[in-house]
């Protein structure tokens, strides 16, 4: 089955700490075109918040080892976006490693403007795609949604145009797949990546997985 699974985020980034609790300091509606594909759980809802921590929870995909999570960790849940947050407070930044499936992931701190995004270990789900525009984050699993609910200049990258028409495919160098899109001013997530960030005053950084734990600890 196609998977139509889809995620737009429009994240304003905010400088002064004043503003933290005000509606401009929240993410606007995350919007969804969502078509399930082989869950191993009941989930019927693409997105939960956790009114005690703050956490905004938001999946795209499915974990395949949700029944052997429940197991290990003695839990019983009936659904993904339930067993994440639970696996999320127990694990903290070492959650990734132990999800399995085709997903991706999105974790907003409601109370301290925190974020982390990140795919599925080998980036089976859709790609995700962002770029930064006149003070504002933008987030999306379709190229094309992006281009059209955004900002974005659409100046096509040369260097990117040539090598995709070459070999099909873009690449940094000849072996590992690029950050680069066919548009200068938008990248692409990578399955060894996530975006993150502590707090409303800092900008969305592209860091690796393995110094992620180290990170996201300052959000407890």
């Amino acid at each position: 089955m196609k998977n139509s699974n889809f995620l737009f985020l429009e994240l304003p980034l905010i400088s002064n700490k004043n503003n933290l609790n005000s509606e401009n300091s929240k993410p606007k509606k995350i919007k969804f075109q969502v078509s399930r594909i082989n869950t191993l759980s009941s989930q019927k809802e693409d997105s939960y918040f956790d009114s005690d921590s703050g956490l905004y929870f938001t999946l795209i995909g499915y974990i395949s080892n949700f029944d052997e999570l429940n197991k290990t960790y003695l839990s019983n849940y009936d659904s993904d976006l339930q067993l994440i947050p639970f696996l999320w407070k127990l694990l903290k930044g070492d959650v990734f490693t132990v999800l399995k499936g085709v997903f991706t992931l999105v974790i907003y701190n409601t109370y301290t403007g925190g974020l982390c995004i990140f795919l599925d270990e080998y980036g089976y789900n859709q790609p995700l795609y962002y770029a930064k525009l006149n003070n504002v984050f933008y987030f999306s699993s379709s190229l094309k949604q992006l281009l059209s609910k955004s900002d974005c200049v659409r100046e096509m990258d040369k260097e990117s145009v040539r090598q995709f028409l070459l070999t099909g495919f873009l690449y940094f160098g000849n072996v590992v797949p690029s950050e680069k899109t066919l548009f200068k001013s938008i990248n692409k997530l990578l399955p060894s990546q996530i975006i993150f960030r502590n707090s409303f005053d800092e900008t969305p950084k592209i860091i690796l997985k393995k110094t992620y734990n180290k990170k996201v600890s300052s959000w407890y």
